[in-house]
Parts: structure tokens; C-alpha cells; sequence
């Protein structure tokens, strides 16, 4: 049996759970995936922008007109990024103006002009913000309007349960009057509260989920979004506001804004004005919106049809009728609702899918009336672990529940998984579970879950599902698995993914010319890149203020600066400014195989381990014991390899399945390395394989090893 030469054969994917001496598949592995079988390195990943403020909580990303527009949630609110549909590096961010939510009370009675009556205690002490100077918001469902009115006091009475309001009518609004309203008159049905804009950045528990509606001609683009607060339990009962803008930028000054409005029921033939308040989240089930939240709440506007008797045909759409006929509103589990999603439907389209913290629903759009929607209980026996855990890939969902994977295909199924399912969920830090959130990498036919592992509070790691191969594996402690939300390739043909790790980089320092107030004052020359929404610092590698404009004159050669708010104390003539770049890093994935943060390029290390080779448990090539209680001799090991760049061989030996294991040195390949001759005697052996060079990258092929029967033991 001397230099006896053996194919390794290990099985694709990566088995965690078990015994590694059990295994015949790979024991371990970082940043490395299998195509065809067999392991190769994932891609690596390059900056397209940053988030110079908060955590990215939640992203989407829509191509019109050659213009990638990325939105990206967070404590402070939503920002802007835009990029061309094919290179990855773009501007940004832009502020999008988010409005202020309301919250609406119902009127009990008008006992006199200008003063209404409302149940509970709705003054400053209590839940809602009825407080003195603060502005109302009257709704007529006669005139279909708003009204604006200033509170002079608010009164609550424990003894009858009521809150008195006196206001005053602002320009342009009637007096509220007892009765019946007449011409400059007000009876209203419902009061609106303004509320301070939650979005301030104070509290970083808003778990942003977004989408896209359309009108039926496709000329214009809406973008739905909703910041519920979920991040710290996903059966949070707290409501927020679902909002409503364009797609495309308004440009103003050579500066491209964005503006969403919230969503009230102010249209159609009986509107409340109420908002439109959920505590779940919000998708499109084309043309129509769907919120969501507890109790196993399910809501949509109406549109309105050609011909109800023809599903799919619609005519008008519009985001602020919440009562007409074909709009639904029910309660179909006991659970919360935590996704919603669309699903194809047949005769019964539109169609979606929602989960619930127990169960699974399906809506369908009938036609028919009066009710229009049917609702199906399709699962009562599924769990999901968090709201952005469900992905779709080619018209199967799955998704990670609280103990174990499903997917549906028609029927709810447990996504089988003996390789990795106790290594996942004994490891999990359930007190971040809200913060799981999957993604699919199509071209590789890849699900991603990304989860905190240990007592991480974000995400740390990667779990993957092969679902062509049917095959499990992982990526390690890479770096790359650092990440709290993204969004799948489309038209821009890269996933795109967010990190959470702040990254501050200095950039370009220029000199001040003149100074006008510590808020405005011009440097020399031009600002390069041209990028207001950036920072600037008087102090290197520190955040400083934002660039609100810059303007430069030829003439002068100088760049006028206006920032968002004032440095104190204002610089001096002479003094240096600097650029900030960096911030919270948005990512576009599947690009070289580099790590590259603006010009700053680090190698991405991968690395893939082997099952136990022997004579003890099988031979290199097989499972089926040889009977020979004999160490196994390593002496060639012959890289079969797809390689760029020079690659480690190392090997880990052990003489028990429970003895402590040995490591030996490094041996390094290139290319144009035929064969890798060592000396390597043990009883049971690994061999890692790694990659840790800029633009570094392989692909496993058929490898050889020669080896003999070593030593007897005893």
C-alpha cells in the first residue's frame, strides 16, 4: 500500500453539528461557498457610499432611468443614495423629509365654539401631546379636509373620563361649532394630534422595511415606507405611521430632495382621516398597499376597478381611500403579522402571503363583492424569528423560524437541516433575534441569514442554504457577515448590503479663505468631489457638520461652504478644513475579491477545511473502513485549483477523535504549483486550504494526496 495515490473525496457543504470525525463533509470554512459541489471563495465587497449618521435598520433599492436610488432607514429617519445601474460607487446621502405622525382621537361633543370633547386623558400627561401651542389638526368628512386649529388648553377629568380641548382657529379654518355645520362651519368627525417626528435619532429601535408601488402605465414610481419599533421585541404593540413618496428626486437649487407624507383615509365616500398607523409593516400586493400588526391585523386601501367581475384589470389608484369597497380590513390570526408579502396568485391576483408569529395566511383579491378578498389559514403550525427573515427565491419562500427553517411551495415544510440547525439556534442571541434578516444570492442559488451570534447584538455570522444542491454551510467569522440589512441583486446587478461598523476616513484638507459666520465660509480652490451631504471637520478624524451647499467662483478660485449648523467657534482665516468621508459603509457585494473602502484595499481571507482523512475511519477517498489500525503518512498533497494569488496548505492532526490536535506549519502555493511535498504523520488529519492575499481567489477542483500506513498503534 506504499505511495498509494488517493483522490480526496469530501462531501459539499459545511457540517457543524456532530463530531468532526462523524463528518465526511467540510468541518469548517470562512468566506468560502460551493458551486458545482465544490468549495471556491464568496466575492468581496466595495463601498458605494456611507450613512454618516446611524445603523442602517432597514434598505431597498429601485433603477429608474439609468439611476439606482437606494433608501436606507434608521434612527435619524430615511436617506437617499443614487448610483448608475451598473457602477457601484455613487452621491449621497440626501436627507428625504419624513412628516411628522399623527395619532387621531374621535370627538364625543362640541359644548361650545371652539371646544371639543374627547374620551380618556389625551392632555401632555397622558399617551397623546394635546399640549398648549401645540398645533390640531381637525378633519371634515364633510368638506374631505384638514383644518389647522392652536390649542389654548388641554383639561382631563377623572371624574367623567374626558379630555376638554379650547382652540383657536388658525388662517383659513371656521369656527367649531355646536350642531349641525353650516357655510364657514365646523362639526368635525375625528381630531388629529400632530406628533413630534419619532425619527430624531434618539432611540435606535426602528426596524425600517420598504417597498415600491406603480401607477398602471408605469410612468411614475411611489415608495411606501414604514419604521416600526421592533428591534427591541418583534411583538412590540407600538404603532407608527406608513409614509408615501416619489421614487425620483424633486431638484431644487441643483440639490435633489425627497419628501413623504404619511398615509391618512382622507379620500373616497365615507373617510375617517384617520392615519394610517400599524405596528407590524407595509408591502405592495400590486395596485395595492397592505399594512399589517397584532392581533393578526390585516388592512388595504380600495382602487378602483374597471370591472369587478375581472380581477387583475384596475383603474385608478390612490393612497388615501382606506374605505371604499374592495379596501379590507381584518384580523386572521392571534399573533402579530410580521411580513407581508406577494405571491403569485392565478385567477386570484393580486395575492400575498403574511406571516404571523404562529401561523401563515394567504390573501387573495376575489373580485367579487361585497367583500373582495378571501383569506386562507394555510399554517398554523410555523414560526418566524424575525420580520426580515423570509426570502423568495425563484417562487419558493423561506425563511427562518424560532427553532428550526421552512419553506413554502404550495405547502409549509420544515427546510430539512442535520449539518448546522444546533450549531445556529444553541448560538443565537434570542435577545437580538429581531435583528435576523435573510437575503438571496441568486446567481449562486444562495440563501442568506444572517444572525448575532453569542452574546453579539448584531449579526456576526452567516448561515447558507444551497437550494439547488441542497446543501448547508456557513462563512465563518468573516467580516463580511457583519451586516444589519441589504437588499438582492435587480437591475443594479449586485447585492447590496449595510454595514454596521463606523468607519471614519479623512479626506481631502483645504484652506480657508474667508469666513463669514462660523455657518458659512470658503476654502481655496474647488471642492472635489462635488458632494453636499457630506461632512467636514475642522479636526481630522472626527464627524464635524454636515455640508448643506457649496458654491464654487471662478474668479476667486474659492468654494463658498454653508453647513447645517455652526461651528464654535468659527474657524480663522488660514485655518484648514477637512472632508470626512465614511460613516456606516453601504456595500455592494459580489465585486472583486478585495475588501475596498473608498481607496483603502485589504485582502478578504477564506479558508476551507476538511473532513478527518485516515485509515482508522475509512481511506482518503471512502467512508469504509480498511481495518488497519495504523497512522495515516501525508507526503504530496497535488492543488487542484482555479487560484489567483499564492494559497496556504496546512494540516491538523490528531492520534484520537477526542485527543488534542496539532497544527503544523504553512505551506504556501502558487498557481503554478504542481505539488506540495511535506512529511505529515497522525492518526486522523484535516487539511485547510486558505487564501489571504489582495485579489486572491479559488475555485476547487479533483485533489490529489499520496499516502501510506504509518506507524501501527496499539
Amino acid at each position: 500500500m506504499a505511495d498509494k495515490i488517493y483522490t480526496l473525496q469530501v462531501a459539499p457543504g459545511i457540517k457543524r453539528d456532530g463530531t468532526s470525525f462523524e463528518s465526511r463533509e467540510f468541518t469548517a470554512g470562512e468566506w468560502s461557498r460551493f458551486q458545482r459541489g465544490t468549495p471556491r471563495k464568496c466575492g468581496g465587497y466595495r463601498s458605494m457610499f456611507a450613512d454618516p449618521t446611524y445603523t442602517p435598520r432597514g434598505l431597498i433599492a429601485q433603477s429608474s432611468n439609468g439611476t439606482n436610488y437606494t433608501f436606507v432607514g434608521n434612527a435619524g429617519g430615511i436617506n437617499a443614495f443614487t448610483n448608475t445601474t451598473t457602477v457601484g460607487v455613487g452621491y449621497g446621502p440626501y436627507a428625504v423629509t419624513v412628516g411628522n405622525e399623527t395619532f387621531s382621537v374621535a370627538v364625543n361633543t362640541i359644548p361650545s365654539n371652539n371646544t371639543v370633547t374627547l374620551k380618556g386623558d389625551q392632555t401632555s400627561t397622558g399617551t397623546n401631546l394635546f399640549i398648549a401651542g401645540g398645533t390640531l389638526i381637525v378633519f371634515s368628512t364633510t368638506a374631505k379636509q384638514d383644518y389647522l386649529y392652536t390649542v389654548v388648553s388641554s383639561t382631563y377629568s377623572s371624574s367623567t373620563g374626558l379630555t376638554t380641548v379650547v382652540v383657536t382657529p388658525q388662517s383659513g379654518s371656521p369656527t367649531i361649532v355646536p350642531g349641525t355645520p353650516t357655510t364657514g362651519e365646523i362639526k368635525p368627525a375625528i381630531v388629529l394630534a400632530n406628533q413630534a417626528n419619532r425619527y430624531d435619532g434618539s432611540s435606535d429601535v426602528y426596524s425600517w422595511n420598504f417597498d415600491i408601488n406603480y401607477s398602471p402605465s408605469g410612468s411614475s414610481y411611489n415608495l411606501i415606507a414604514h419604521g416600526p419599533s421592533n428591534l427591541p421585541n418583534v411583538d412590540n404593540t407600538i404603532p407608527s405611521q406608513v409614509y408615501v413618496g416619489s421614487l425620483i428626486p424633486t431638484v431644487v437649487d441643483s440639490f435633489e430632495t425627497w419628501n413623504m407624507e404619511g398615509l391618512r383615509d382622507t379620500t373616497g365616500s365615507a373617510p375617517t382621516g384617520a392615519p394610517i398607523s400599524v405596528d407590524g409593516g407595509v408591502c405592495v400586493l400590486y395596485p395595492f398597499i397592505f399594512v399589517y400588526g397584532s392581533n393578526g391585523f390585516i388592512a388595504n386601501n380600495h382602487v378602483t376597478t374597471f370591472n369587478a367581475d375581472t380581477p387583475g384589470t384596475y383603474g385608478q389608484i390612490t393612497f388615501t381611500d382606506w374605505n371604499g369597497p374592495t379596501a379590507n380590513q381584518i384580523n386572521v390570526a392571534a399573533g402579530k403579522i410580521l411580513k407581508g408579502m406577494p405571491v403569485r396568485g392565478g385567477t386570484n391576483s393580486p395575492s400575498g402571503l403574511f406571516w404571523a408569529t404562529n401561523a401563515l395566511i394567504r390573501v387573495s383579491f376575489t373580485g367579487q363583492a361585497p367583500l373582495y378578498w378571501s383569506n386562507d389559514l394555510i399554517s398554523t403550525d410555523c414560526t418566524l424569528i424575525s420580520p426580515n427573515a423570509v426570502v423568495e427565491q425563484n417562487g419558493v419562500y423561506y425563511w427562518m423560524g424560532t427553532e428550526q427553517f421552512y419553506l413554502y411551495n404550495g405547502t409549509v415544510q420544515p427546510l430539512q437541516n442535520d449539518k448546522n440547525i444546533n450549531w445556529v439556534y444553541d448560538n443565537l442571541n434570542q435577545n437580538a433575534r429581531s435583528k435576523v434578516w435573510g437575503i438571496s444570492i441568486k446567481r449562486f442559488n444562495e440563501v442568506w441569514w444572517f444572525y448575532p451570534r453569542g452574546t453579539a447584538t448584531e449579526c456576526t455570522d452567516v448561515v447558507i442554504y444551497n437550494t439547488k444542491d441542497k446543501i448547508w454551510y456557513d462563512l465563518g467569522e468573516a467580516l463580511g457577515c457583519r451586516r444589519s440589512c441589504g437588499w438582492q441583486a435587480e437591475l443594479f446587478p449586485y447585492p447590496i448590503m449595510a454595514g454596521y461598523d463606523f468607519e471614519l476616513l479623512t479626506g481631502t484638507a483645504y484652506t480657508i479663505a474667508n469666513v463669514t459666520s462660523g455657518l458659512t465660509f470658503s476654502v481655496n480652490g474647488a471642492i472635489l468631489p462635488n458632494l453636499p451631504g457630506t461632512y467636514m471637520s475642522l479636526v481630522p478624524d472626527t464627524r464635524g457638520k454636515r455640508l448643506f451647499s457649496d458654491t464654487y467662483d471662478n474668479n476667486t478660485n474659492t468654494t463658498t461652504l454653508t453647513f447645517d449648523s455652526a461651528f464654535n467657534p468659527a474657524p480663522a482665516v488660514g485655518d484648514r478644513i477637512y472632508q470626512i468621508l465614511g460613516g456606516y459603509p453601504i456595500w455592494q457585494h459580489e465585486y472583486g475579491y478585495d475588501r475596498v473602502f473608498y481607496d483603502i484595499i485589504t485582502a478578504i481571507r477564506s479558508s476551507i477545511e476538511t473532513c478527518d482523512i485516515s485509515f482508522v475511519g475509512g481511506d482518503p477517498s471512502q467512508d469504509t473502513s480498511v481495518g488497519l489500525n495504523r497512522r495515516i503518512k501525508l507526503f504530496r498533497v497535488e492543488p487542484d485549483f482555479v487560484q489567483e494569488g499564492p494559497m496556504q496548505l496546512q494540516i491538523v492532526g490528531r492520534g484520537y477523535a477526542r485527543g488534542p490536535e496539532q497544527y503544523t506549519e504553512k505551506y504556501t502555493f502558487y498557481p503554478e504549483t504542481d505539488k506540495v511535498d511535506l512529511q505529515v504523520e497522525n492518526r486522523e488529519m484535516r487539511l485547510i486550504f486558505t487564501s489571504d492575499a489582495l485579489n486572491g481567489t479559488y475555485q476547487m477542483g479533483r485533489i490529489l494526496i499520496i499516502a501510506e500506513p504509518g506507524d501501527e498503534r496499539a
